[in-house]
């Protein structure tokens, strides 16, 4: 996928604030191993929708892949906030 950004997918530039386009992005971009443009990308989901667990769980799970512990934690704890039964399903 490369560093293109979001800017060149058209439901970006309709709804900058539509969580899911965010998160699917940013399965896209993990999934390439591009782990910034990812990371990027949860982060956007989750300033759109933080009431969300997923894109919180998404965010943890990148920054644990780029070695970020303690982001990653943080993260967790956030996706367990916004939905505590989500611990118990995983």
């Amino acid at each position: 996928m490369g560093t293109t950004g979001p800017s060149k997918y058209p439901s970006y530039r309709l709804r900058p604030a539509f969580v899911e386009a965010h998160l699917n992005l940013g399965l896209l971009y993990h999934d390439d191993e591009n782990l910034k443009d990812a990371e990027a990308c949860y982060r956007r989901a989750v300033r759109y929708g933080p009431a969300w667990t997923l894109p919180h769980f998404n965010l943890a799970i990148v920054l644990e892949d780029q070695d970020d512990r303690r982001g990653a934690i943080v993260a967790y704890q956030e996706a367990l906030k916004s939905d505590p039964p989500f611990g118990t399903r995983m």
